[in-house]
């Protein structure tokens, strides 16, 4: 997880989920119990290798190992349920 987090921080995610996940006026909240794009460690992955280029998120396919992205997407899940100050209201269906 402290590998994700570092790649979370250097990656810049932050700029658009904000530095706890809460999301912001770009990114949607990655701490809450629903999802844009599906709920799962392989839904995640592919997000982060594919990005969603409709909504502005860049593909890191090219940038990281799949190591790495693994990584990403262990931390990326791992805030779910943090409950971070000032959270962006949940988008997507509910995970169950």
């Amino acid at each position: 997880l402290a590998a994700g987090k570092e790649l979370f921080t250097g990656k810049a995610c932050f700029a658009c989920h904000g530095m706890n996940g809460e999301g912001n006026a770009i990114g949607p909240n990655l701490t809450d119990h629903f999802s844009i794009h599906g709920c799962d460690f392989t839904n995640t992955i592919a997000v982060i290798k594919n990005g969603v280029p409709a909504k502005g998120m860049t593909p890191y396919k090219d940038q990281m190992t799949q190591k790495q992205t693994e990584q990403l997407a262990s931390y990326v899940l791992s805030l779910v349920g943090s409950n971070p100050a000032n959270a962006k209201e949940a988008q997507g269906p509910e995970c169950k």
